[in-house]
């Protein structure tokens, strides 16, 4: 059964739970959870790995805009 869990909200939790106790496991919080811990690792490197694209994204595109609002002020400039 593929998607099971649903693995943004046990990544959330999760980080929350390590800045609880600091010396919790994946191991431990998955089994816990009733979750087998190669699962549970494997899901939550894939979720911070898509996190880390989401944010990668944001900031090519905030690069983009803050180019395009550059173009625009040099375009104002050379026309005075």
């Amino acid at each position: 059964m593929r998607n099971k869990y649903n693995w943004k909200l046990l990544s959330a939790e999760f980080q929350l739970a390590s800045v609880k106790y600091p010396d919790l496991s994946m191991a431990a919080f998955a089994s816990s959870r009733g979750i087998p811990a190669s699962t549970f690792r494997k899901a939550i490197r894939r979720e911070q790995s898509k996190e880390q694209k989401r944010e990668a994204c944001m900031q090519i595109n905030n690069y983009k805009l803050a180019m395009k609002h550059i173009r625009s002020a040099i375009s104002l400039l050379n026309n005075l």
